[in-house]
């Protein structure tokens, strides 16, 4: 999933939610009795898991952005080393040789 895909996914959650609110305050003015006890249950329950799910899809966001930006800043300084799965590429050795002289 790139970024765009989880902003749509964000913002579909978004909709949801707003839905899922306005049913609740629609169930809680008309819910004066116990039929309606289980349909306010259930619109709070469908109101929490929307906005749960819409925290989750920002914080995976949210990873994704830092990662890349990170991935950025070494990509920028000339640094390979993430590629080259834990060993240390050309240009960083050179810098740690010119820190040790």
């Amino acid at each position: 999933m790139n970024r765009e895909d989880i902003r749509e996914v964000r913002d579909a959650l978004g909709k949801n939610i707003r839905r899922a609110q306005q049913h609740r305050d629609w169930v809680h003015l008309e819910a004066n009795s116990y039929i309606y006890f289980d349909q306010r249950w259930n619109s709070n329950s469908e109101v929490s898991l929307a906005q749960g799910a819409a925290k989750a899809f920002e914080r995976i966001l949210s990873a994704q952005e830092s990662k890349e930006t990170r991935a950025d800043a070494y990509i920028s300084s000339g640094c390979t080393c993430h590629l080259m799965r834990g060993e240390t590429c050309d240009h960083c050795n050179e810098q740690y040789a010119e820190e040790e002289s």
